[in-house]
C-alpha cells in the first residue's frame, strides 16, 4: 500500500509542476527516513500571498491526509516566509476535521526550500485532536527567476 501512495504522490507532484504560470513546491521530511514512514507535501502557489497545500503522512499503523490554505504574511520570493492558515483532513484512526496552522518557508535562489509548520485541529465530533506538524526539505518548480509568481 505504501508503494501505491508514493507513486500517487509522485504523479500528483509531476502534474502540478507542469503548470505554466505558477509555482509548485514539493517537499519531504528527512526525519522520517529513520522510521518506515512517508511524509510529503505538494503546494501550489496561487499568487505571492496564497498557496494551497496537500500533505500526506503514511506509516504502517495509519494514514493522515490534510489539505491546507495558507496565507503568507510578507513574502519575499513569492509564497514564502511566515504563514498562517486553515487545514482540513483526517486520520485513519481519528476521523475527519479541521484546524489552524502557522509556519515558515525559506526558499533559496536555487529554488531549494525548507518548510516548517505546526498546527492543531479537532475532529468533526469534537472527540479527537488532529495534529499538523512538518519539517520538510524540497524544491520549487516554476515561478520566474526571482522565485516570485508571474
Amino acid at each position: 500500500m505504501l508503494k501505491k501512495i508514493i507513486i500517487a504522490a509522485l504523479l500528483l507532484s509531476t502534474a502540478l509542476s507542469q503548470s505554466v504560470s505558477a509555482q509548485t513546491d514539493v517537499g519531504a521530511s528527512p526525519v522520517l527516513l529513520l522510521v518506515p514512514a512517508l511524509s510529503a507535501s505538494v503546494e501550489q502557489g496561487i499568487n505571492d500571498f496564497w498557496g494551497v497545500e496537500g500533505n500526506l503522512f503514511a506509516a504502517e499503523g495509519g494514514l493522515l491526509l490534510t489539505v491546507a490554505g495558507k496565507h503568507y504574511l510578507s513574502p519575499k520570493r513569492g509564497a514564502d516566509r511566515f504563514n498562517i492558515g486553515l487545514f482540513l483532513g483526517g486520520a485513519s484512526e481519528l476521523g475527519a476535521g479541521g484546524g489552524f496552522l502557522f509556519g515558515y518557508k525559506a526558499v533559496s535562489e536555487k529554488n531549494l526550500l525548507f518548510d516548517i509548520g505546526l498546527g492543531v485541529g479537532r475532529t468533526i465530533g469534537g472527540e479527537g485532536i488532529i495534529p499538523y506538524f512538518k519539517i520538510n526539505f524540497g524544491y520549487r518548480f516554476g515561478g520566474d527567476e526571482t522565485g516570485e509568481l508571474p
